[in-house]
């Protein structure tokens, strides 16, 4: 795979050593960046060398993964990359100084984002801090930054228990359905009009599908314009209010709910409305981990090698809203992030990379949290590692989905129904 346009190349270096060294080689980074540095074509002071991040490394030792970018490299190349970043790197050192053991852990055709300063807990602790707005300008500034943001008890009281009924009376009908149809949940592959398998013990229903776009928040332009799939996923289940009464309830928690001021500001200024699907992921006991993966794909350009190659990653066309409907744990699971990267289209198929880079996000919430992703950015579901039985706990995330109306949406159901219509 040939490096980007720019002709660089990322590499991702672990480096060990006494603290005053590691601090140095940092010191002689962060100049990398200072106006004035760009010495060269490449950008850098030392050889074309740039510096893109960095993330404390865990462990007896310490030490820490640097994310740099070498000039006139391929990736996969050979050793002469990975040659001359770390030889770049050893000459940000004071010549007499402590070693620095510098180890390659990976090279990438474009920067690999390494997100240290956001963590999912920082993110609670200020978006729920007494006199800040939570999806005001802080959140928009995340979400550019690394593809995600999270507020704490965004939903709650009555409005997160009957969600809780809805979801269950729509799964209970879902599982009597394919029962009766002689297929066993989680034993085989299938995929409905209204739910779908996603792996294992794991499933994705549909409760809301909204065929006309529309503004963000406040009332939708016509009343009852969900799609036949969704509307026979609510009649074919019965449900808790009857099958118009849950849809108009849906409607109003995705049209009220307190995120919608910052998908208004991200996708409703685009002046071709807003279109919405809400369902229901669900993941039962021995459900296994996914791969990495994004959502939906690229459209548009992605980010340069820094804000001076010609401006960042297109804006986002679509935000999805996860809200877990019970705590989420490592025994239960969770989804795990890898923030930043949302902005780079030649990171897929890294994502086995990202725990050894320590740059996860793990999406630990508790149940009426909301976190807003961009669609773009690369998650994937943890195993749901709770005894199976009747001791064993379903793990149910509500996913609210928004997309620009310019944008088609190809969303991975079937074509047979499932639920007759009543």
């Amino acid at each position: 795979m040939a490096a980007g346009a720019a002709g660089r190349v990322c590499v991702c270096v672990e480096a060990r050593g006494p603290a005053e060294a590691l601090e140095a080689l940092e010191r002689g980074l962060r100049a990398l960046r200072a106006p004035g540095a760009g010495a060269g074509p490449g950008g850098g002071a030392r050889g074309g060398l740039r510096w893109h991040g960095r993330a404390p490394r865990p462990g007896e030792g310490g030490g820490a993964v640097l994310s740099v970018s070498v000039a006139g490299a391929r990736v996969g190349g050979g050793a002469g990359e990975e040659e001359e970043a770390c030889g770049a790197l050893r000459a940000l050192l004071p010549p007499r100084g402590p070693p620095v053991e510098l180890e390659v852990l990976l090279t990438a055709p474009c920067p690999v984002p390494l997100c240290p300063d956001w963590t999912l807990e920082g993110a609670l602790r200020v978006s729920g801090a007494e006199g800040r707005a939570p999806w005001g300008p802080d959140a928009e500034a995340a979400l550019a930054d690394a593809g995600l943001f999270a507020a704490p008890g965004a939903l709650g009281g009555g409005t997160l228990e009957k969600l809780r009924e809805l979801c269950d009376g729509r799964i209970r009908a879902a599982d009597a359905a394919l029962a009766a149809r002689g297929v066993g949940a989680g034993e085989a592959t299938f995929a409905f009009r209204e739910v779908a398998s996603r792996g294992g013990q794991r499933f994705d229903l549909l409760l809301l599908e909204q065929e006309e776009a529309g503004a963000v928040s406040g009332p939708h332009p016509r009343e009852g314009s969900s799609s036949p799939r969704a509307a026979e996923a609510g009649a074919g289940a019965g449900g808790l209010l009857g099958a118009a009464a849950e849809e108009a309830f849906l409607q109003r928690v995705a049209r009220e709910a307190p995120w919608t001021p910052l998908v208004a500001r991200v996708l409703g200024g685009r002046g071709r409305g807003v279109r919405l699907w809400v369902s229901v992921v669900y993941s039962r006991p021995g459900a296994p981990p996914q791969e990495w993966h994004a959502d939906g794909p690229h459209v548009g350009r992605c980010a340069g090698w820094d804000s001076g190659d010609g401006g960042g990653e297109a804006p986002p066309y679509a935000l999805c809203v996860f809200v877990p409907l019970c705590d989420l744990s490592q025994e239960v699971g969770f989804t795990q992030f890898w923030p930043g990267t949302h902005r780079h289209d030649q990171l897929l198929g890294f994502g086995g990379a990202c725990e050894v880079l320590g740059a996860h996000c793990d999406g630990l919430l508790r149940a009426g949290d909301a976190l807003v992703y961009d669609y773009r950015l690369m998650h994937r579901g943890m195993p749901n590692r709770s005894p199976g039985g009747p001791g064993g706990r379903q793990r149910a995330i509500l996913q609210f989905f928004y997309h620009d109306a310019g944008y088609a949406e190809r969303r991975n159901y079937g074509d047979a129904a499932l639920f007759a219509r009543a």
